[in-house]
């Protein structure tokens, strides 16, 4: 299959918040990919650029971007490309990689208060169904967290910061990226970026 019209139909069952943040991804990837991952680029242009800007190597990059929005259920659909692991320049097999998650906490520090006030906001009136769904926290925390702390956002923040304190040096940025997105409870996907951006 035409490599174009491979990538074109892995970006096709991404959802739309995803797309943008593959496209976000991909431009820190590659530096020079931000001339043309605008947030108005279309699928069909993403794929024509990914070919043209990366040859050989177009379905690596994908399949490095979808690890990280993450979209892993799209990898198969990449049939025998290859992941590189940023290492030593060793790479696995999409199928391999499918199979294990990325090593959480060990190198990437800690997500940042700043950054936690920044996602914070973002998050709007769903935050206590998000604290309860996608961060595992209890329906009394949230309830002092509102006694204490007057507005939205403020509330917000300690929230991520009751679940920074509870995680401890699990709480790095790809993690905290992985339960918003991958939870039941939906969030913008600028919100999602401000994570990206700490990582």
């Amino acid at each position: 299959m035409n490599q174009e019209v491979q990538i074109f139909e892995v970006l096709r069952d991404l959802k739309d918040a995803e797309f943008q943040i593959f496209k976000k991804v991909v431009s820190q990837q590659k530096p020079e990919a931000s001339a043309w991952s605008l947030p108005t680029a279309s699928r069909e242009d993403i794929a024509y650029h990914l070919v043209c800007s990366c040859g050989p190597r177009a379905l690596s990059v994908v399949a490095q971007a979808l690890d990280r929005v993450p979209a892993r259920h799209l990898l198969g659909k990449l049939g025998e490309a290859r992941l590189e692991d940023g290492t030593g320049g060793q790479e696995t097999s999409i199928s391999s990689h499918t199979r294990r998650e990325p090593p959480i906490g060990l190198a990437e520090p800690v997500v940042t208060q700043r950054t936690l006030m920044k996602l914070a906001q973002h998050v709007g009136h769903e935050w206590r169904e998000l604290g309860i769904m996608c961060l595992g926290l209890q329906l009394h925390q949230l309830d002092r967290l509102e006694e204490d702390h007057n507005g939205t956002s403020i509330r917000v923040f300690h929230m991520f910061q009751l679940w920074r304190n509870q995680e401890r040096e699990k709480a790095t940025a790809t993690r905290l990226h992985q339960l918003l997105s991958q939870g039941s409870v939906s969030i913008s996907p600028e919100a999602l970026a401000v994570l990206l951006e700490g990582t």
